[in-house]
């Protein structure tokens, strides 16, 4: 059996951060060429501003990620090596740099979400179950879910992170309603 089928058939929402880059790179765009972030077709990220931008995005669309898991499934937020592959935002910057930038915050969140946040090749979902490479992941996953579910579902770390540093988009009702539906599970 597949890793996938095997995580799928143990009820374990996955969220592809792929998909979730996907959804935000037209956002991050956008608000980059509305506040004067991409210069000749050149976006700078290395700027504060750029960075708390890809930041915000990463943080919200995550967050609503795990509110559309489905019910009766427990969050893991799995990070390919190949998430870039096929954008549009690599055209205005290097990959590297971009890469770089988004895996030291994803890094970060995941001192700060309660959800398990795995970095992966890009193929090991397609792996076969008794592969030591899969064998190594589920181990892995395994004990993150079993300290999760030791310790209370908070977002208490992400919150003062958000106002630490301004991100004053996501407000205490949108973490309760995201601690409601994971509770709900």
């Amino acid at each position: 059996m597949l890793l996938i089928e095997v995580l799928k058939h143990r009820n374990i929402g996955l969220i592809d951060f792929k998909e979730v880059f996907l959804n935000i790179e037209t956002l991050i765009l956008n608000d980059c060429l509305k506040y004067g972030l991409i210069v000749d077709q050149k976006l700078d990220v290395a700027k504060t501003d750029t960075k708390k931008l890809v930041l915000h995005y990463i943080i919200h669309n995550v967050c609503e990620s795990i509110i559309k898991t489905k019910m009766g499934k427990k969050c893991v937020l799995l990070v390919k090596d190949n998430f870039l592959d096929d954008t549009e935002i690599i055209k205005y910057c290097e990959a590297e740099t971009l890469y770089n930038l988004i895996q030291d915050n994803i890094k970060q969140l995941s001192k700060l979400l309660p959800i398990p946040i795995f970095f992966i090749q890009s193929n090991l979902l397609e792996q076969v179950e008794s592969s030591g490479e899969v064998m190594e992941f589920k181990c892995m996953l395994t004990s993150k879910l079993e300290e999760l579910d030791n310790k209370t579902y908070s977002f208490k770390k992400i919150r003062k992170f958000c106002m630490d540093n301004g991100l004053e988009f996501l407000t205490n009702d949108y973490f309760t309603n995201i601690i409601s539906h994971q509770i709900l599970r």
